[in-house]
């Protein structure tokens, strides 16, 4: 992953419910050798 001529780099994330409606969502300037995780866990 790099910058390129126009940084930062960018991450997203939106979650959405059965029904459709959005009950999530972030978003992140990362610099070069950035990582992320992203966890889900679903009740039952």
């Amino acid at each position: 992953m790099n910058q390129g001529s126009s940084g930062p780099n960018t991450a997203a994330f939106k979650v959405y419910n059965d029904a459709g409606v959005l009950i999530s969502s972030n978003e992140w300037n990362l610099a070069t050798g950035a990582k992320a995780t992203l966890v889900i866990a679903k009740d039952k």
